[in-house]
């Protein structure tokens, strides 16, 4: 699977080139549903106006940390 909606298809016609802040996404995130599993929490941060994510798996007894990758903030526009 590539995408699950149809807005995540990102096409040339569509590919604006402005660019979104990600400053309000800057956090700790967390899985607040623990029956879903999967990811138990998302650290956000933003240096050199790189946005920089970092995920944690819902493992027992500990969360499993999968590292830190870059992230990019979307906005359909709406």
């Amino acid at each position: 699977m590539k995408f699950t909606r149809t807005e995540d298809q990102l096409t040339v016609e569509g590919a604006g080139g402005g660019s979104v802040d990600p400053a309000p996404l800057v956090g700790t995130w967390l899985n607040t549903d623990k029956r879903t599993g999967g990811i138990s929490k998302l650290i956000l941060r933003q240096v050199d106006g790189s946005l920089l994510v970092r995920a944690f798996g819902a493992c027992e007894p500990e969360p499993c940390d999968w590292g830190e990758v870059r992230g990019y903030a979307f906005s359909s526009g709406i």
